[in-house]
């Protein structure tokens, strides 16, 4: 179960509708043009605690979160890029009607939105997957992870690197 591959995470910028396999939508933002990449990212993974250690967010704990007010945020502080998810730790998706299932109680088809609205206001979008830690995966293979939560990444796998693959 030893992997040479130790990232953590995957990030893709996100263009058209179909994301890596389509081109860029009316609007996107060139990438080339951007000068100076002014980037931040709101993290879901966590949970709101007053423990120092913050617990990581059970599914759907952010699952109300609203494209609009996300990107109204990102424009406020002065941002040209977005980093939002597509997976987080938990294992969930960001977005509805995908290969891994959304985050329970999903209000908002959230990634689509927040690619849609960001381009609108001349901002890239890139896109965040929780490779390394994620807690569903786990729960849902034990015989092929080392159980969750642990502090070792998911093993890259064969099986879960094509799940990975599909979840893009």
């Amino acid at each position: 179960m030893n992997s040479p591959i130790t990232a953590c995470c995957l990030t893709l910028a996100l263009a058209g509708p179909g994301y890596a396999a389509e081109p860029p939508a009316a609007g996107a933002p060139d990438a080339a043009a951007i000068k100076d990449i002014k980037a931040y990212c709101l993290d879901f993974n966590w949970a709101v605690t007053d423990r120092k250690r913050k617990p990581f967010a059970s599914p759907g704990t952010w699952a109300d979160a609203d494209p609009a007010q996300h990107v109204a945020w990102y424009k406020m502080i002065g941002a040209n890029v977005i980093q939002t998810f597509c997976v987080s730790n938990n294992g969930y998706a960001w977005y509805k009607n995908g290969f891994v299932p959304e985050q329970p109680g999903l209000k908002h088809d959230f990634l689509p939105e927040v690619v849609k609205l960001g381009h609108q206001e001349g901002m890239l979008v890139m896109g965040y997957f929780c490779i390394a830690a994620n807690q569903k995966w786990g729960t849902d293979h034990p015989d092929l992870s080392y159980g969750t939560p642990s502090t070792y990444p998911n093993p890259y796998t064969d099986e879960y690197l094509a799940y990975l693959t599909f979840s893009i």
